[in-house]
């Protein structure tokens, strides 16, 4: 089995096995989009491996080297995510993709340095609070009162920021047409934001 596979495969039956799902071969046909014949000849493998067993039926779980192997690809699909998005300002969705290509072949030296700066760059950290799905200023029709919620990207939070737009300031949309820029009043002051920049302001209705 190459390593990329076994490497999907692990961390597939770590997801089911924490959100409460029996690992099986049509749990993990789910998961992945494989068929289930393909499925069951890669169980046969990992058991071979040693990195997961039967537990009788249909079930499987992961032995203490495959859940090693599982937690360690987790961390770097983590991680990469979290870089691309956070630091780059990257859809979390777009970001969720690239580290699934990338998790595979990263070392984990190069994953530990990613994960000090993250976390120790204060520059790169998100701000604000974040949630899957939450909208941007981008999309926020004319006339919208917003508050923002968060920031995406080191570069942009600090140009955002020296313009006032930070987590927790209310925000009224003058003009969202079809050109490059939204205007908005911030703090009585009325200012152009490119689109780009305004796709990396999270907000929500104020209340």
């Amino acid at each position: 089995m190459e390593r990329q596979l076994r490497e999907d495969f692990l961390e597939a039956a770590l997801a089911l096995s924490r959100a409460g799902t029996t690992i099986t071969a049509g749990a993990l046909s789910s998961q992945l989009c494989m068929p289930q014949e393909e499925i069951n000849d890669e169980l046969r493998i990992l058991e071979q491996s040693g990195e997961m067993v039967s537990q009788g039926g249909d079930g499987y779980a992961l032995t203490p080297s495959g859940l090693r192997i599982a937690e360690q690809t987790e961390r770097k699909h983590r991680l990469l995510q979290e870089f691309f998005s956070r630091v780059l300002g990257m859809d979390r969705e777009a970001a969720s993709k690239e580290a699934c290509t990338l998790e595979h072949a990263v070392s984990e030296d190069a994953i530990s340095r990613l994960g000090s700066f993250i976390e120790d760059a204060p520059c790169c950290r998100f701000r604000g609070r974040h949630r899957d799905g939450q909208e941007t200023l981008a999309v926020q029709p004319e006339g919208a009162v917003v508050v923002v919620q968060g920031i995406r990207g080191c570069q942009r939070q600090e140009r955002l920021m020296a313009l006032g737009i930070v987590p927790g300031t209310t925000l009224n949309v003058l003009r969202n047409g079809r050109g490059r820029s939204l205007m908005i009043r911030v703090k009585g002051c009325e200012i152009a934001v490119s689109r780009e920049i305004a796709g990396s302001v999270l907000v929500e209705p104020a209340p």
